[in-house]
C-alpha cells in the first residue's frame, strides 16, 4: 500500500476515487472544514459512503470541564479567550492555539446538505470521560446504559453519516 501525504481540504485524488472515507476527531482542526466536507463528497464514488465525526458543542465534556470547571472556577477567563481555553483540550499545560472547533448537531448536519442521504446523532460518552470531566471516580459505579442514554444526547461527538 502506498501512503500519501495531502492536504485535506485539496485532496490529492480523482472524482469518484473512494468507496468509503472515515474520519473521526479530524477535520474541526482545519480552518476551512466545510472545504474539507466539499472535497469527501468529491472524491467519494457515487453511492460511496463516509462517517464523519467532530466534537459537539453542546457535550457534558465542553459543559463542564472545558467551560465550567476550566475557564469559570479555575480563572481561566483572566488569561485566555474561550477559543483559546478549547485549544488546550488537545494540549493542556501548553500555550498551543490550535485550532479547533465546536459543532452543534443541527450546524454540522447542514454541511452534508448535497450528500443524497445523512444521518446525525451524538456520541461517545464512556466510564473514563466521566471520571476526566468530573475529576471523582464514579466512572467504577456508573451504568453502562445511562452512559449510553447520556452520550446520544451530550456526548463528545457529532457523526454524520452520508451517502453521495
Amino acid at each position: 500500500s502506498n501512503l500519501i501525504n495531502g492536504d485535506a481540504e485539496n485532496l490529492p485524488y480523482h472524482d469518484n476515487t473512494f468507496d468509503f472515507i472515515y474520519s473521526l476527531g479530524v477535520i474541526h482542526h482545519s480552518p476551512d472544514t466545510e472545504k474539507i466536507i466539499s472535497e469527501i463528497h468529491r472524491v467519494l464514488k457515487p453511492g460511496g459512503k463516509c462517517y464523519v465525526a467532530v466534537y459537539h458543542k453542546n457535550s457534558i465534556f465542553f459543559w463542564w470541564s472545558v467551560f465550567i470547571v476550566n475557564y469559570l472556577i479555575r480563572g481561566g477567563w483572566k488569561k485566555r479567550t474561550l477559543k483559546q481555553q478549547i485549544s488546550l483540550v488537545e494540549y493542556p499545560g501548553t500555550n498551543e492555539n490550535l485550532v479547533i472547533k465546536l459543532y452543534k448537531r443541527n450546524e454540522f448536519d447542514k454541511l452534508f446538505n448535497k450528500y443524497s442521504k445523512k444521518e446525525s446523532h451524538i456520541k461517545h460518552l464512556i466510564p473514563a470521560d466521566i471520571e476526566y470531566i468530573s475529576g471523582l471516580f464514579l466512572h467504577k459505579n456508573t451504568p453502562t446504559k445511562f452512559l449510553t442514554l447520556m452520550g446520544n444526547k451530550f456526548g463528545w461527538y457529532v457523526v454524520v453519516e452520508a451517502t453521495k
